[in-house]
C-alpha cells in the first residue's frame, strides 16, 4: 500500500512539472530483482480474486489477473494527468517475474521485505522452476542456462508480460512497452540476446530494450 501511494505521488509530482513518467510495473509485493522474485501482492485491489495462493495457480488462471492488473494500475496512474513515456514492466527479470521465478539467490535475499522461507515454487506451472536456484543456474554453461531457461521459464514469462500489457493498452492503446535485465546479462550478451528473442517468440516485442 505505501509503495503504491508513493507511486501515484510520484505520477502527479511528473504531472505538475510537466515531465513524463516512466512507472516500472514491478508485480511484486516491495522489491525483486535478479536475486529474488517474489509474488505480487493485490492486497489494494479487492476486484482481483485469485483462487488460491499465487504460487498455487497455472498460468491460465494468472493470466486474466495480471491483464485486470495491468488495466488498474494503468487507469490510475493516467487519472493524475500525468503523461507515461513508456511502461517498464519488472525488475531483473531474466530468472523469474511476478513469483514465477527459480529459488532465490540466498535464504536472506527478499526475507527483509517478505520474511524467512517466504519463496514457494510455481509447481502448477513447471515444477522444474522450483527446484532450481541461484547458484547452480549461474554454475551452468552458458549455452546449457539459456536452453534451461528458453523451455522452463521465458516461455511464461513472456505470456505473463503480454497479459500485463494487454490490460494496459486497454486504458492507454499507443502504450509503449521496455523490460530490463540485470548486470548479470550485460556481461553475458548471448544470455540477454537469447532473453530478448524468447520474449518476441511469445508475443512480448519491447519498444525499447
Amino acid at each position: 500500500a505505501e509503495q503504491h501511494r508513493r507511486g501515484l505521488e510520484r505520477a502527479a509530482l511528473a504531472k505538475a512539472l510537466g515531465l513524463a513518467f516512466n512507472p516500472e510495473i514491478g508485480l511484486f509485493k516491495a522489491y525483486g530483482d535478479v536475486t529474488c522474485q517474489p509474488p505480487p501482492d493485490f492486497s489494494d485491489y479487492h476486484e482481483l480474486k485469485a483462487p488460491g495462493e499465487w504460487t498455487s495457480l497455472t498460468l491460465d488462471q494468472m493470466l486474466p489477473i495480471l491483464r485486470s492488473y495491468g488495466a488498474l494500475v494503468a487507469r490510475e496512474i493516467l487519472n493524475t494527468g500525468v503523461k507515461v513515456r513508456i511502461w517498464d514492466l519488472g525488475n531483473e527479470v531474466e530468472y523469474g517475474f511476478a513469483g514465477v521465478a527459480i529459488q532465490p539467490a540466498s535464504p536472506q535475499a527478499c526475507a527483509s521485505t517478505e520474511g524467512a522461507s517466504w519463496y514457494k515454487a510455481p509447481d502448477a506451472i513447471d515444477p522444474s522452476i522450483g527446484k532450481m536456484n541461484f547458484l547452480q543456474l549461474s554454475r551452468m554453461p552458458e549455452a546449457e542456462r539459456i536452453r534451461w531457461l528458453g523451455v522452463h521459464l521465458w516461455p511464461y514469462e513472456a505470456k505473463m508480460f503480454v497479459a500485463v500489457a494487454e490490460g494496459i493498452r486497454a486504458i492507454e492503446p499507443s502504450a509503449r512497452f521496455s523490460t530490463h535485465l540485470s548486470g548479470v546479462s550485460a556481461v553475458l550478451p548471448g544470455q540477454g540476446l537469447a532473453f530478448y528473442k524468447a520474449m518476441r517468440d511469445g508475443g512480448f516485442i519491447p519498444d525499447e530494450l
